[in-house]
């Protein structure tokens, strides 16, 4: 078990390295469902050079947590992964095992049921010898997809208004679409930030054969 490009992702049409990619730009976004076309050639070029899609998605991850600590008039996108994909060629075990913490973590947690089912899943995959750590990042953008899209509208809102106070001045001369980006955007990073370890690096890490960790 450990990660590899495969023909699965890179050569068939509705490509599945795209598709993974995008969804989970769009969970640390929001926003539409698409790559730009410097973006797609970006991830092609990545793909070509050995570049792993769960390494691809961690180094998104890393891009997205930085642009919480450093605010940003532009949003998300696929070129802010480039400085941090450097970082995970190799994958190193968390200091407390994701699966133990997970089990801690959702007694008394508005999202318990969840993440209870986010740990089954990852359980039986790792369980899966032949399981594509890729899957595992699935199932970690299902559980955040979830948790955003099951807030109820005054929670979205409170979350929003936050994100709003936090973008502050950045947000003046922008576009309506821009803002609204931008302040989806911020407001998913504040709910990921309760979480914070919960992230591709520590599912990453479940696959890794441990002669490999770093």
């Amino acid at each position: 078990m450990g990660e590899a490009v495969t023909q699965r992702e890179t050569g068939q049409s509705g490509d599945l390295a795209v598709d993974r990619v995008v969804q989970h730009l769009v969970m640390l976004r929001g926003g539409g469902a698409f790559l730009s076309s410097r973006d797609s050639l970006q991830l092609v070029t990545w793909l070509d050079d050995g570049h792993t899609v769960p390494s691809i998605l961690d180094a998104l991850d890393r891009a997205a947590e930085a642009r919480r600590v450093r605010r940003s008039r532009v949003p998300l996108a696929l070129k802010h992964a480039k400085r941090h994909l450097k970082s995970t060629g190799r994958v190193a075990a968390p200091s407390d095992p994701l699966l133990e913490q997970l089990l801690t973590n959702a007694s008394g947690d508005v999202h318990r049921e969840a993440l209870l089912h986010l740990r089954q899943r990852l359980v039986g995959l790792c369980e899966d010898r032949s399981a594509d750590p890729a899957e595992g990042v699935d199932a970690l953008r299902m559980f955040f997809e979830e948790a955003w899209n099951g807030q109820s509208a005054s929670k979205r809102a409170v979350l929003l208004t936050e994100a709003e106070h936090t973008l502050g001045d950045l947000l003046s001369g922008l576009d309506t679409s821009t803002c609204s980006t931008l302040l989806e955007e911020t407001a998913r990073s504040r709910l990921r930030a309760g979480y914070p370890w919960l992230t591709v690096a520590a599912v990453r890490s479940l696959f890794q054969p441990t002669e490999d960790r770093v």
